[in-house]
């Protein structure tokens, strides 16, 4: 047979193939197949009953996806909890640097383990900005540790400062627990708050009075010490029984 007529042989007989052609787009097998033709009622069942599978199918996967959700959550939160206590027990009346030094590779291996579950936690929730501050109040004490640790033994003007006002830094942010807010009881929390407000004034003082000090530990004080004042800001915002007059008031004596 002609090219020509194998062409017209397919043009006549092209709505008998047609009508058997049919598609199945699900995933995984997009191609089409030669299927007999049925009633179009028995059609629209079996779509009903492909798609009532599929429901059930979604709805049992967004379960599972929830229920690992909490769970990541949850576990979250827990560890995040013996986290920060974890870095309170180095700061009970001033930082264990040398301590906490020694066991800095051990904490970054917890905060490693808590990474682990953070995946199936929608980023807007708040448990991952816990983990945020919990993270910059760690690597904060890791670079305060070794600034400490290097000063020791210096007698270079203004660094004794520098790292009492490191010391004062660290003392406030873990005052906070893992939201941010005050991690221990108010009654408590107000006179060690105030006791760190005065410090904060005593150490700025005795710098602007310091002679001989070199621009880097100048920049070095000022920038720890700008810090230092929205740390104990922020804690002070924590307390509703300790109003801004009240802690000037306490302050002035």
């Amino acid at each position: 047979m002609k090219i020509s007529n194998w062409v017209l042989a397919i043009a006549i007989s092209w709505p008998m193939i047609a009508s058997k052609l049919t598609y199945n787009i699900r995933a995984g097998d997009v191609g089409p197949k030669l299927l007999p033709r049925y009633p179009k009622e028995c059609i629209r069942e079996a779509v009903l009953q492909e798609d009532s599978h599929d429901s059930a199918l979604c709805s049992e996967l967004q379960f599972r996806e929830d229920a690992i959700e909490h769970f990541s959550i949850a576990k979250v939160e827990h560890l995040l909890v013996r986290f920060v206590a974890r870095l309170q027990s180095f700061t009970t009346d001033s930082f264990d640097y040398l301590g906490f030094a020694s066991h800095t590779e051990e904490l970054h291996e917890h905060l490693l383990q808590i990474s682990e579950f953070i995946a199936p936690i929608p980023s807007e929730h708040k448990v991952l900005e816990k983990l945020r501050y919990v993270i910059e109040a760690f690597t904060y004490m890791v670079e305060g540790a070794a600034y400490m640790n290097s000063s020791r033994s210096s007698t270079v003007p203004g660094r004794d400062l520098i790292c009492k006002l490191i010391d004062l830094n660290i003392l406030a942010l873990t005052l906070h627990n893992s939201k941010g807010f005050l991690g221990i009881k108010l009654e408590h929390q107000g006179h060690k708050l105030v006791t760190l407000f005065q410090n904060f004034i005593v150490l700025s003082t005795q710098f602007q009075t310091m002679d001989n000090v070199r621009v880097l530990e100048t920049l070095v004080f000022y920038e720890q010490l700008t810090q230092a004042k929205a740390n104990l800001l922020a804690l002070r915002g924590g307390i509703p029984r300790l109003s801004i007059e009240k802690t000037l008031s306490l302050l002035s004596h």
